[in-house]
Order: structure tokens, then C-alpha cells, then sequence
């Protein structure tokens, strides 16, 4: 054969890969080809036309799970402090993208299509991945200091940063959230891990209520009674009535309209009282409310089975 420079045809290029498709090295063979590449870069002649062998190319969602199944990474290791030192020598000097610009600056280079995960979602199988990697992580002593110790002055930051919503943003969220119904399972789950407990007012409101009408009505701020059309009422009936009483505080509940709760949980079936923060402090008052509700004709609970649920 006549020495000189061999192309290769885009025809024998594909019986090659078609002839290597499937194949798989020995780990002998792979561990010499390791020992081979070591300490070897590649030219940057090398590297441009891997860059553009690349460029375009599309990797299906297969293809990447297998991928990273196959190859765990840095799963379960640390680098040397040898190593370390080398990488931190490499990167010394060269100045960072992100130098000199603000927060904004860095949120607005990653927002929308710059973004590189911009389009693109994780399947099924990673979220459940994630998931179980996360499962039971309980962050050690040391790193909660570490974090604690980086985010030290950064309150007042993040206040000043923070701007109230637009009404076209308000408008977005509402319409999106109009007609979303938070199921019990979800609202339990939320309740459970919030630890919600009863506040002042509800507590003194309770006592007040339990002198009146000894077991008749309990808490039921986490939702362990009731829970209806994905809310929670505050206070519950046990004895076979559907009567509920909330009670809305001055500051939180500043500017709602309480009859349209009552018309929410009428239509379920259950009467309600609303009671304001401010009325818990004049009792005569208070008290001529809670008798006339507790008194008056209501609908009552079907079946023994769920008022002894109520009960319990």
C-alpha cells in the first residue's frame, strides 16, 4: 500500500459505526485505555471539530437516563487535596463571568431562553430520584453553621430587594389559581409539616366557648376534624351539628368580607359564625352571639358513624 493521507468517506465512516454499535470494551481493556489517555490534552485543533461535531446534536431523554445510570461520577468520592490544589492553581487568575455584576445583572443573563434548562423538564424518573436522594438529609451541624455564617447581613439585603407585586402579576397568579381546589390528603400534609398550632385568640375564644357549651365544640386549626372544600374551620361542632365558628383576625383578615365564608360552607351544608379579634374582649357581646348561633335551628350530621368521628 503507497504511503500518503487516508480520508475517510462519509459511507465508511457509517459502516464503522454501524459495525461498532452495541459493542462494549472489557474492563481490561478499558483500564489500558484509561492509563493511556492519562496526562494527555487534547490539541485545540482536537478540540474545534469535536465542538462541531457536537454542535446540533440532540440527546433523547433515553439516552440520558441510561447515561447517567451508567456513569455515577463523583457519587460517593472527594478530591485530593493534591487535586485540589491543582484546580484551584488552573482557575487562579482568570477573571469569572459573573464579575462585576449585580444580582439583577446575574438574574437577568439566566432568565428565559438564556437560561440553559430553559424548555426542558425532568422526567418522571429523575424527580423520583431526587426525591429519594433527599428522603430522611438531615444537613450536619457544621454545614448549617457554614450557611448560617454566608447568610449573615443578607436580611436587610433581601428586604430591600424585595418588590410588591404588580397588578398584572397578581392578575397572572389569581387567574391561574381560579378554580383550583386543594385536596384534603395535600392540605393535611401542609398542616403536618407547618406544625400549625392555635394562637392566643383562638385559645382564649375556645375556653370562652367551652364554658358556654362544655364539649360541643373543638380546634380544629390543623384539620385532624374537618376539613371542607380544601379549608379548614377553625372551630367544630362535635356533637352532631353542622355549625362552625371562625374567627378572623383585625390585621390578617383586614378588608375580607366574612359572608362570603359563610355562604362558602353554607353551600356544603354547614352553618357558620364569624367571629372578629376585637369581639373577643367584650363578653356580654360575645357571649349574646355564641348563644343565639349554638341555639338556633341547624342541620345536623347523618349517620352515627360520623359524629363518633367528629368525637374522637
Amino acid at each position: 500500500m503507497s504511503k500518503g493521507i487516508y480520508i475517510r468517506t462519509e459511507e465508511a465512516k457509517k459502516h464503522m459505526s454501524e459495525a461498532h454499535m452495541g459493542y462494549k470494551h472489557s474492563k481490561e481493556i478499558r483500564r489500558k485505555m484509561s492509563e493511556l489517555a492519562k496526562g494527555k490534552r487534547c490539541s485545540e485543533e482536537t478540540r474545534r471539530k469535536l465542538s462541531k461535531a457536537l454542535t446540533g446534536r440532540k440527546i433523547s431523554d433515553e439516552h440520558r437516563i441510561r447515561s447517567t445510570k451508567n456513569h455515577k461520577g463523583m457519587s460517593g468520592k472527594c478530591h485530593s487535596e493534591e487535586t485540589k490544589q491543582k484546580m484551584r492553581e488552573k482557575h487562579l487568575g482568570k477573571p469569572s463571568c459573573w464579575k462585576g455584576l449585580k444580582r439583577p445583572e446575574m438574574s437577568e443573563r439566566m432568565r428565559g431562553s438564556k437560561n440553559p434548562f430553559f424548555g426542558k423538564t425532568f422526567t418522571p424518573e429523575i424527580k423520583e430520584r431526587i426525591r429519594e436522594s433527599l428522603r430522611g438529609k438531615v444537613l450536619s451541624e457544621d454545614t448549617r453553621n457554614k450557611i448560617s455564617k454566608a447568610l449573615k447581613g443578607r436580611k436587610k439585603q433581601c428586604y430591600e430587594r424585595r418588590k410588591p407585586m404588580c397588578e398584572e402579576t397578581k392578575r397572572k397568579i389569581s387567574q391561574s389559581l381560579k378554580g383550583h381546589v386543594v385536596t384534603e390528603e395535600t392540605l393535611k400534609k401542609i398542616m403536618n409539616s407547618s406544625n400549625a398550632k392555635p394562637n392566643k385568640q383562638e385559645l382564649k375564644l375556645f375556653d370562652y366557648i367551652e364554658t358556654l357549651f362544655p364539649n360541643q365544640y373543638r380546634l380544629n386549626v390543623r384539620g385532624d376534624i374537618l376539613i371542607l372544600g380544601g379549608k379548614i374551620p377553625d372551630i367544630v361542632n362535635i356533637n352532631g351539628r353542622k355549625k362552625l365558628i371562625e374567627l378572623y383576625g383585625d390585621y390578617w383578615h383586614k378588608g375580607d368580607d366574612p359572608q362570603k365564608r359563610i355562604d362558602y360552607f353554607r353551600q356544603l351544608g354547614w352553618d357558620t359564625l364569624v367571629i372578629w379579634g376585637r369581639e373577643i374582649n367584650g363578653k356580654d357581646l360575645l357571649k349574646a352571639k355564641l348563644l343565639k348561633f349554638h341555639t338556633s335551628f341547624g342541620r345536623r350530621l347523618k349517620g352515627e358513624f360520623y359524629v363518633d368521628k367528629l368525637r374522637q
